[in-house]
C-alpha cells in the first residue's frame, strides 16, 4: 500500500470488510483517544467474563488463551482454580467451559453489562462517569441475582480480573468493559493495552463512506 502511495500521491487507499472490529476500536476511542487492542494473561485471572465473546474458541489468540485457561483449571494450582462466567446467545467452546453460563438473546448482552455496571457502582467500583453517562438506559430485563454474584466475585477478585466482550458489540460497551478493567485494578496484570497495527485508519464504515462521498 505504502508504495502505490509513494508512486501515486494523489491516490486514496479505501478499505472495507463486512466483518471487522470497528466498534471494538471506536470503544477504543472513547475511552483512550486511538484504537488500542486487549491482550489477555489468563493464567494470572481468578475471575473471567465473556460477554458474547469465545475467548478460546475463535479470534485472535484463541490458543494462547486456552493455553493459559487451562493451567488455572487445576484444583492444584499454587493460585487456585479461576472460575469462568459466561453470558452469550449460543453455545461457544468458552461457553462450555464455563462455570456459570447464562444463555441470553444477543439483544440482552447490553442489558447485562449495563446491570453490571450499576452493581459495581454500587459497591465502590469507580467507572468513568463520561462512559456511564454514554450507556442506554432501561432495556430488557435482568437475572439479578446472576448479575449481583458476579459483581461480589468481580470486586473480591480486583486485580485478578478479566472481561472479554464481543467484537460486533456496541462501541459504548467495549468503552464500560475498558473502565471496568481499570476501575476493577486489573490493567497492567489480567489485561494490557497495545496500540493497533493498523491505528490512524478510518474505521472501515468510515472508510466506505469517504469513498461513496469520493465516487
Amino acid at each position: 500500500v505504502q508504495r502505490i502511495l509513494r508512486d501515486f500521491p494523489q491516490a486514496r487507499w479505501h478499505q472495507y470488510e463486512p466483518v471487522n472490529r470497528d466498534n471494538a476500536y471506536a470503544g477504543a476511542r472513547l475511552a483512550f483517544g486511538q484504537p488500542v487492542e486487549a491482550q489477555y494473561n489468563l493464567d494470572r485471572a481468578d475471575v473471567i467474563l465473556s460477554l458474547e465473546a469465545d475467548l478460546v474458541g475463535a479470534g485472535p489468540g484463541q490458543l494462547r488463551y486456552a493455553r493459559q485457561f487451562s493451567r488455572r483449571r487445576n484444583p492444584a494450582c499454587p493460585g487456585g482454580m479461576n472460575r469462568l462466567y459466561v453470558v452469550e446467545s449460543a453455545w461457544t467452546v468458552t461457553g462450555t467451559n464455563a462455570d456459570h453460563r447464562l444463555r441470553v438473546k444477543p439483544s440482552e448482552i447490553t442489558a447485562y453489562a449495563v446491570a453490571l455496571a450499576g452493581e459495581l457502582g454500587k459497591r465502590g467500583v469507580t467507572l468513568a462517569p463520561e462512559i456511564v453517562g454514554a450507556l442506554p438506559k432501561g432495556g430488557a430485563t435482568v437475572d439479578a441475582k446472576f448479575v449481583s454474584a458476579l459483581a461480589d466475585d468481580l470486586v473480591k477478585s480486583k486485580g485478578k480480573v478479566a472481561i472479554a466482550l464481543g467484537a460486533g458489540q456496541p462501541r459504548e460497551l467495549h468503552a464500560l468493559v475498558h473502565a471496568m478493567h481499570a476501575g476493577l485494578e486489573s490493567v497492567g496484570t489480567t489485561v494490557r493495552y497495545y496500540k493497533a497495527l493498523d491505528a490512524g485508519r478510518p474505521l472501515d464504515r468510515e472508510s466506505l463512506a469517504q469513498l461513496g462521498e469520493a465516487l
